[in-house]
């Protein structure tokens, strides 16, 4: 498995050669910026024609996931509280222009009486 030849991937659409330099461990992309390292063992189960291995959760890992979850839970937060503050604006506005609806009537209603 080492030294196995494989394309890595710089962006969406734009990948290079690479060489696998450690197959017992690799780093996973979970999104948002946070990557997490995974340890493998050389001890598999056989299940049918496939092979399972064996993962280790690591401390730095379960930080970092600790992290991630805390990141998403104070997005959730601020999302939360921009979007309440943007349907007390959005009331306000709706209460305004109401009212100058029924301002424009009356005028209307006025110059319709005065003609």
């Amino acid at each position: 498995m080492l030294g196995k030849k494989m394309l890595v991937p710089l962006t969406a659409s734009l990948y290079v050669p690479g060489k696998l330099d450690d197959a017992d461990k690799v780093l996973v992309d979970v999104g948002t910026g946070y990557f997490i390292e995974i340890w493998f063992t050389r001890n598999w189960i056989s299940l049918g024609t496939g092979l399972v291995y064996k993962l280790f959760v690591t401390e730095k890992m379960q930080k970092t996931m600790a992290e991630g979850k805390d990141y998403c839970e104070r997005k959730i937060n601020l999302l939360r509280s921009n979007y309440d503050q943007l349907v007390e604006v959005a009331t306000k506005k709706k209460s305004i222009a109401d009212e100058a609806g029924v301002i424009l009537q009356a005028k209307l209603k006025q110059l319709g009486a005065a003609t």
